[in-house]
């Protein structure tokens, strides 16, 4: 019985430490060069401080993108406003659909309001590799292949929860 009380709690850590840990679908990473831009329209007068904890959802990021580009008399250069255009463009969410290069399908489910309810990818992956050795003392030619196939699942369930579920196999 203590055996199975100690697995229970072992697979609630995991699971709850996945839910925890797996939100980085609707955030931004915080290498991301959109946070020095933020930190400079912040310093401009053009951005309302920001919350100090980071990373900031997708969501957060685009609306301050959209809040600096809205500001008429914060003197931005054309320039400047390609940049947080760019920027803003690739934190937007994928169209839904099949998408060949990245061997994967993108859907959304919205609410009656037009907000996200459910949305993710699901994609395949295969990777392989080959190579090969000669062996002089023993006059042999050796090669192989090194070949794995992944499934993965990840995605937003409303503003606030991400998923990432990965299966991969060699």
């Amino acid at each position: 019985m203590r055996m199975k009380k100690l697995w229970m709690a072992v697979l609630f850590t995991i699971a709850v430490s996945g839910v925890l840990f797996a939100q980085t679908h609707i955030s931004v990473p915080l290498d991301n060069s959109v946070y020095y831009i933020l930190e400079q329209a912040q310093l401009r007068g053009l951005l309302d401080p920001l919350p100090a904890v980071k990373p900031y959802s997708r969501a957060v990021v685009i609306d301050a993108i959209d809040t600096i580009l809205d500001a008429r008399s914060g003197g931005l250069s054309d320039a400047e406003r390609a940049v947080l255009a760019d920027a803003r463009r690739r934190l937007e969410t994928a169209r839904p659909g099949m998408d060949i290069k990245r061997g994967a399908y993108r859907f959304r489910i919205l609410n009656e309001e037009g907000e996200n309810r459910f949305s993710g990818d699901v994609g395949v992956g295969l990777k392989s590799v080959v190579s090969g050795g000669y062996y002089p003392e023993d006059k042999d030619l050796v090669w192989g292949t090194n070949d794995w196939v992944s499934a993965y699942l990840d995605g937003d369930v409303g503003k606030h929860l991400s998923f990432d579920i990965t299966v991969a196999g060699g």
